[in-house]
């Protein structure tokens, strides 16, 4: 699990920067994702990135017995709900595969305003999936692409910031 192995590094480094690339958002419960990264954190002295991710190694997804149909809508849910989770002191949500109501996460991120999220996607035969720039451009912080030149980054880039613009 990279937030034990970070949570681990974080107490031998000072000033290293601790990241997640990528952390698969399917794989675990948002709060429990929220959770780890905050104590991270707090153990680092702010010292966290989490990269984010909606998984691509298929095999995972069979042995959690999860339907990866439905990676992207519930990447999209969780992400959503683990900036509330770092950014609002009670966070209610009702949504297609989470519903709860007023829940706190504590201790909170020492990094403020919060924990930055970045996503990651891969570079595929014509680009990079219209979801992952779109769910960048939403709710992200940074990007960390794979397999793509720097012209496909730029591409991306562009594409991100209209999304960016376009969600306010």
């Amino acid at each position: 699990d990279p937030l034990t192995i970070l949570a681990t590094v974080s107490q031998n480094t000072n000033t290293l920067r601790l990241g997640t690339a990528v952390l698969a958002l399917p794989y675990r419960h948002p709060y429990l994702t929220a959770k780890a990264a905050v104590s991270v954190d707090v153990l680092s002295g702010g010292r966290l990135m989490l990269g984010l991710g909606i998984g691509d190694l298929f095999h995972e997804f069979e042995a959690l017995e999860l339907d990866r149909r439905v990676r992207g809508r519930l990447s999209d849910e969780r992400v959503q709900i683990i900036r509330r989770f770092f950014t609002e002191a009670n966070v209610t949500f009702k949504g297609e595969f989470h519903d709860f109501k007023d829940v706190t996460l504590l201790p909170t991120a020492t990094q403020k305003p919060h924990i930055p999220i970045w996503l990651g996607g891969h570079w595929e035969d014509q680009g990079f999936a219209p979801g992952v720039l779109r769910r960048t451009g939403r709710f992200a912080d940074g990007f960390i692409p794979t397999f793509t030149t720097i012209e496909g980054y730029k591409v991306a880039q562009k594409k991100i910031k209209e999304q960016a613009e376009a969600y306010g």
